[in-house]
């Protein structure tokens, strides 16, 4: 007698092949490191500039969705509280403002599938968005936009054009718009620094006064010389105290100003909550722009990015500031600051008179180590999480980091695309900057109901290519089948449909050890007199059963290899049981170690009980053969016909395909093992006649089924043939 055990030799298996390497490369694009016990867990958005896509990954580097549009981001993506992707778009106005850096006009919603839900179009030819929204708790949205000004309007506001190399100044305004329908909205506030501007230079013109030194005014002649003269990049909103604040990267500064006003208040310089209408409540980085320091007291260095600290984060209420540091006289670095605003026992700002606002100094940097090892000349920004570190946009090298207080990393991430398309590990990206980026907590009112199921790396990966075949001695195909690769703990990293030659090919593979498994919807077969009589002789030491076989044998799953198996194979091909305790489906469970490198690696399934492979699925919607049942969609009973039946020598399969269809027919004896497979291709609409020639057949009765493949559904159904002599 023979027996053998085959859960432990699965087991042993199993051990021997976890153990081995899983990685020897480092990663150049993607998940760099990620560090659970110290990083905050939620889901961080991106959209990089120069792709049509946005992406939403969770904390291992894993793609969780993604949302494709019509137009490059115009810079900004970011999440609305129902779930919806609210993203600028970069539409090209001719020579409106086209080559103003992040240039948008337009704003658009997505559905969590990628379905565009509402648009808004905001520009002509004397305005445009730009950079920066904000999304407001009451839906309203605020954005930033460019206003053309005339030379003759430019002179009336008293700007020194001597010696101008533009014929146009962009001015900037702040927009509140209340998103109405599918498209469109209604203007509900707006700010405009054209209203808030001084001068000494043209004593002629309205705006004109002796004392410039007015932090609550723009000196119309500080800043550069240039068209975009204060490109605004950045627009945030204070709830709590019901203020805007914006990033002036013309002026090295922050401004923050008064929401509560009325449109016509925040022309003037009275009205609101604070009383001073649309001035400038507060500002810091650059004194010298109002008259109150010199070069030494200059903090920002062309800034993109300030914002409060959230409620419930540690520092809530200061300001968190992406420093870029060009033309820092320090040399080029960046820096993320955080600074606490002066804010008086009546909610006002205090400076002490004839001085410039405070603070002196930050509570809280991060730079690089060396300095120069973390610079980026434009784009970027900072956000602080709820458990005290701050993550980081480094935008120019698309670069995402997480650091604690002290500055340690303790989760890195780099974009992995080039434009709008996806680079494999092992490269380096060129052109993958980032405006700004968001961390997203798994509690976010924006992912009720919505499917947060992780799938896979965005990046690529050397394919893992190869086939899935039947494990027979003609090595079958197994087409239109789902196949993954597993971690050894069972987490899905990985998938693929199989092709017509049973071939698959996986991308998005990350170097680790995985085994594959299956999703076979195709009905199971072939097992008979001839299997249980193979198990038997085996249970004997007559024959040899190795590998799939072997394990195809042990239908009731007892750990061995008996008569008993032999049994329950008679009575499932006596139809006295319908089913196995063993799975339908078995594949070879092989342990791979994915690496940097290209690979190739076949497997095979079987049937539960098939131990001599005799079986050969069809395709997906592969049914049972039932002789007292014609399968099928019942609601179809002319849907297929044989006609003359019984057939003598010629005859006609007849189908009626209700659309273009791929047709397909097999004959099979009454056993259900398949004796030819007679594809026809895709046929028109109406009625499809082939001709059969049955001369070649013996005499008796035999099945013919007909499988049609429309785009919208697949239907078989089986008839009976009667060949005669």
């Amino acid at each position: 007698m023979k027996s053998f055990t085959l859960k432990s030799a699965g087991l042993i298996t199993f051990l021997c092949l976890s153990g081995l390497v899983c990685q020897s490369q480092v990663n150049t694009v993607g998940l760099i490191l990620s560090d659970t016990s110290q990083c905050f867990n939620g889901y961080t958005l991106f959209a990089p500039m120069k792709s049509h896509t946005a992406y939403l990954i969770d904390i291992n580097g894993n793609k969780v969705n993604s949302w494709t549009g019509a137009y490059l981001p115009g810079s900004l993506v970011m999440l609305c509280p129902d779930g919806n992707l609210l993203r600028t778009c970069e539409v090209l106005t001719g020579n409106h403002f086209y080559g103003g850096g992040g240039v948008a006009g337009r704003l658009e919603k997505y559905d969590w599938n990628n379905n565009l839900v509402w648009s808004f179009d905001y520009y002509g030819s004397e305005y445009s968005t730009h950079h920066d929204v904000e999304i407001m708790p009451n839906g309203n949205i605020l954005l930033l936009a460019w206003e053309k000004k005339t030379m003759s309007e430019v002179v009336e506001a008293g700007r020194d054009t001597t010696n101008a190399f533009y014929n146009e100044i962009w001015s900037q305004e702040i927009v509140e718009i209340e998103p109405t329908g599918s498209s469109g909205g209604n203007i509900v506030w707006e700010w405009h620094v054209w209203d808030h501007l001084v001068q000494n230079f043209n004593a002629t013109k309205a705006n004109y006064s002796n004392d410039i030194k007015q932090p609550q005014l723009m000196n119309i002649n500080f800043g550069p010389k240039i068209t975009d003269w204060l490109h605004f990049n950045s627009v945030r909103f204070n709830p709590e105290r019901n203020e805007i604040m914006v990033s002036s990267h013309g002026t090295s500064e922050v401004w923050i100003i008064d929401h509560s006003t009325t449109t016509a208040q925040a022309a003037g310089h009275s009205g609101g909550n604070r009383g001073m209408g649309g001035d400038i409540l507060y500002r810091w980085g650059n004194p010298r722009a109002y008259g109150r320091g010199t070069v030494n007291n200059q903090k920002l260095f062309s800034q993109h990015d300030c914002r409060w600290i959230e409620p419930g984060s540690p520092g809530a209420g200061n300001i968190l500031i992406f420093n870029n540091g060009l033309n820092r006289p320090a040399g080029p670095f960046s820096s993320v600051m955080e600074i606490v605003p002066p804010i008086a026992t009546d909610s006002s700002y205090y400076r002490a008179p004839n001085t410039a606002f405070g603070p002196s100094s930050a509570v809280w940097t991060y730079v690089g180590n060396p300095l120069t090892s973390f610079y980026s000349m434009n784009i970027s920004g900072a956000t602080r999480l709820p458990n005290g570190n701050t993550l980081i946009c480094y935008g120019i090298n698309g670069d995402f980091f997480e650091v604690t207080t002290g500055g340690q990393k303790v989760w890195e991430y780099i974009n992995p695309t080039n434009d709008d398309t996806v680079v494999m590990q092992g490269e380096d990206p060129i052109n993958n900057m980032v405006f700004k980026m968001y961390r997203y907590a798994p509690d976010f009112s924006g992912f009720n109901g919505v499917d947060l199921t992780p799938s896979g790396p965005v990046e690529l990966y050397p394919p893992v290519t190869g086939t899935l075949t039947y494990g027979n001695t003609a090595n079958s195909p197994l087409p239109n089948t789902k196949i993954y690769l597993k971690t050894l703990a069972g987490v899905k990293k990985d998938s693929a449909t199989t092709g017509p030659a049973g071939d698959f090919n996986l991308l998005k593979t990350a170097p680790g050890t995985y085994v594959f498994s299956h999703a076979i919807t195709k009905q199971p077969g072939g097992f008979n007199a001839t299997d249980a009589l193979m198990i038997a002789k085996y249970f004997v030491g007559q024959v040899s059963l190795t590998g799939l076989n072997l394990k195809a044998a042990d239908v009731n799953m007892s750990g061995y290899v008996n008569s008993a198996d032999a049994l329950d194979v008679l009575k499932r091909f006596t139809r006295i049981i319908n089913s196995f305790a063993l799975p339908d489906w078995l594949i070879t469970a092989d342990t791979i170690t994915v690496g940097f490198n290209h690979l190739t690696h076949d497997i095979k399934a079987l049937c539960a009980g098939d131990v001599n492979g005799s079986f050969i699925p069809l395709l997906k919607s592969q049914n049972n053969v039932d002789l007292s049942v014609e399968e099928g969609d019942p609601s179809l009973p002319s849907f297929a016909e044989i006609v003359p039946n019984p057939v003598s020598q010629q005859s006609h399969f007849i189908c009626y395909p209700p659309s273009d269809a791929d047709i397909t027919f097999t004959i099979m004896n009454t056993l259900g093992e398949v004796i030819q497979i007679l594809p026809q291709g895709i046929k028109p609409s109406g009625i499809f006649d082939y001709e059969f020639d049955g001369s070649t057949y013996r005499q008796g009765l035999y099945l013919v089924k007909f499988d049609i493949r429309t785009e919208e559904n697949q239907y078989s159904i089986v008839r009976r043939m009667l060949i005669t002599k």
